[in-house]
């Protein structure tokens, strides 16, 4: 038998190497997997706090939309004495 330290791809410490090999890339397409669910997990809670802001400014949009015309309503009545 060889020593694995010196062994190349033609004797079976090689060949183990190759045989080995694949695993060691399914370990890292699984990890980079891992990854990228945990990444796409991070901006699905980003665009979802966005949406939410989003929300949120239209809602205050509104307000200040119907605070303006009560504003106006309550000068218009103010100016003709309309009581309302």
């Amino acid at each position: 038998m060889t020593d694995c330290a010196v062994a190349d791809e033609t004797d079976w410490c090689g060949a183990y190497r190759l045989v080995r090999r694949p695993a060691s890339n399914e370990e890292s397409v699984l990890e980079l997997q891992q990854q990228l669910h945990e990444k796409d997990m991070k901006l699905t809670d980003i665009r979802l706090e966005a949406l939410s802001s989003a929300h949120q400014l239209e809602q205050l949009r509104d307000t200040m939309n119907h605070m303006k015309v009560g504003f106006h309503l309550r000068s218009f009545a103010f100016l003709f004495d309309f009581t309302l």
